[in-house]
C-alpha cells in the first residue's frame, strides 16, 4: 500500500513538474526566449527582435525615464550595427506566474566590441532588470521591462557612472 501511494505521489509530482504552466517550464520558455532575443540582436535582425516586444512595450531605466517601443527598437537597430557581443548571460533570480504571462527579475551580464568612430571598445553591462511576459497564442512578448540598476564600462571605464 505505501509504495502504492509512494507511486502515485511520484507519477502526480512528475505530471506537475512537467505541466507547461509551471513555473519551471515557464522559466525554461523564457530561457528560450531570452536566447532568440539574443540571436536575433547577434544577426542584426531588427523584425525578429522586435516581435518580441508587444505593441505599448515601455522600458524605464532606473533613473524612471521611460522609452517606448518605437524608440527602444530605434536605438537597438543602431546598437546592432556597432555592437558584436562575445559574451551574453541571463541568471533568472525569480520568476513569477500570473493569468496572462509572467513576470521575470533576472541578472544580465554582456559583453561585446563596439566600433565607434574608427575605433573598437570593449562594452561590458551588467544589469538588473524586470521583464513582464505575455503569452497569447503560444507566443510570449515582453509588454514593460524595468531596469533595475545597471552598470556599464566601456575598456574598463565606468560609463555614466553606476546607476540605481
Amino acid at each position: 500500500m505505501q509504495l502504492h501511494i509512494a507511486l502515485a505521489t511520484l507519477v502526480l509530482t512528475a505530471n506537475w513538474a512537467a505541466s507547461p504552466d509551471s513555473p519551471a517550464q515557464i522559466e525554461r520558455d523564457l530561457g528560450h526566449q531570452y536566447d532568440l532575443i539574443h540571436q536575433a540582436f547577434r544577426n542584426k535582425d531588427i523584425k525578429a527582435f522586435s516581435s518580441f516586444y508587444g505593441a505599448g512595450f515601455t522600458v524605464r531605466n532606473p533613473a524612471g525615464d521611460i522609452t517606448d517601443r518605437a524608440a527602444m527598437l530605434a536605438g537597438s537597430s543602431q546598437q546592432m550595427q556597432m555592437l558584436k557581443i562575445t559574451s551574453w548571460t541571463v541568471k533568472f533570480e525569480k520568476v513569477t506566474p500570473d493569468k496572462s504571462g509572467a513576470t521575470a527579475r533576472t541578472m544580465r551580464h554582456t559583453v561585446g566590441n563596439m566600433t565607434a568612430q574608427g575605433a573598437t571598445h570593449v562594452l561590458s553591462v551588467d544589469a538588473e532588470v524586470i521583464d513582464h511576459w505575455r503569452k497569447n497564442n503560444g507566443h510570449w512578448q515582453i509588454m514593460s521591462s524595468q531596469a533595475i540598476s545597471l552598470k556599464a564600462t566601456v575598456d574598463g571605464k565606468p560609463l555614466g557612472g553606476h546607476m540605481t
